[in-house]
């Protein structure tokens, strides 16, 4: 196995780097895994070998790969098939790493609790976007939320993530109603604000837009997703100023990095909007 994809979070949240254009964000949102790796090594009763296993993926997947498949053939039941399934997803074989964790998920006869099939579901899902799949993506979202699962991360994750498969078919409307929903179980989620602004935006809907933005910044004024969001809507709003003032305000907080380079090029078309530089 040789394709191989930097591997550092996917089990929960991790903040999305790239509001700046609908485009860079689509492509973002599918690639944007969810949560730490670490979290899932309590998962399985903190099993010394699956949490060595879990480290492998992170260090070397193909050796993690095989050594989850030789503890499965020792009878290494359900985390074995997980940490083999994170190691295909690790290398960069999404389809597969996704189909399996639906297929460890959806096994009512493994023994897993409630909770941790949802999870893993979440974790297929994400799998699925990063494939590019986001149909497949949305099965395996609403096959977690049909549990009914009552842990609240599950339900956070389970409505942005469905957002973000929304979002990937240009479904701006539905993703709006999911991040809805996530921000009823997480009031003032920031990643959730300035992607719900980004989709009012999207939608022509600017003044819903300004008041989730308005929201993240009065929480942290240097919160830089929002600060690049917020200028392409001063923009929409024909306010230039404001708009360098923003992403000015990104440079000087972060010379560089994704966010830095969203805020150049936002000031380059600023500067030049024939593309032209002299």
């Amino acid at each position: 196995m040789t394709k191989r994809h930097s591997y550092t979070c996917f089990t929960r949240r991790s903040t999305y780097a790239g509001f700046a254009s609908l485009l860079w964000l689509t492509s973002a949102v599918a690639q944007e895994p969810s949560a730490p790796i670490e979290e899932a090594g309590n998962w399985f009763g903190g099993s010394p070998a699956y949490e060595f296993c879990l480290g492998q993926v992170e260090t070397d997947p193909d050796q993690a790969f095989d050594r989850a498949l030789n503890w499965q053939d020792q009878g290494g039941g359900p985390p074995a098939h997980h940490c083999g399934a994170l190691a295909l997803v690790a290398l960069g074989h999404y389809a597969d790493g996704a189909d399996r964790l639906d297929t460890l998920a959806q096994d009512t006869s493994n023994g897993l609790g409630t909770d941790l099939r949802a999870e893993i579901l979440i974790q297929a899902a994400n799998a699925w976007m990063m494939e590019g799949f986001p149909g497949q993506a949305r099965e395996s979202l609403n096959a977690a939320l049909a549990l009914d699962s009552t842990l609240l991360r599950v339900l956070v994750e389970a409505h942005f993530d469905m957002a973000r498969a929304h979002i990937m078919d240009g479904n701006w409307e539905e993703a709006i109603e999911e991040l809805d929903f996530t921000l009823d179980y997480a009031p003032g989620a920031r990643d959730a604000l300035v992607l719900r602004a980004t989709g009012h935006r999207t939608l022509e809907q600017l003044q819903p837009a300004m008041d989730d933005l308005t929201e993240v910044l009065t929480q942290d004024p240097d919160y830089m997703p929002a600060l690049i969001e917020r200028g392409v809507l001063w923009r929409m709003l024909s306010d230039d100023n404001a708009a360098r003032e923003d992403w000015i305000k990104v440079l000087m907080l972060e010379r560089e990095g994704e966010m830095a380079d969203a805020a150049r090029a936002h000031l380059h078309d600023l500067d030049f909007p024939d593309g032209m530089a002299e």
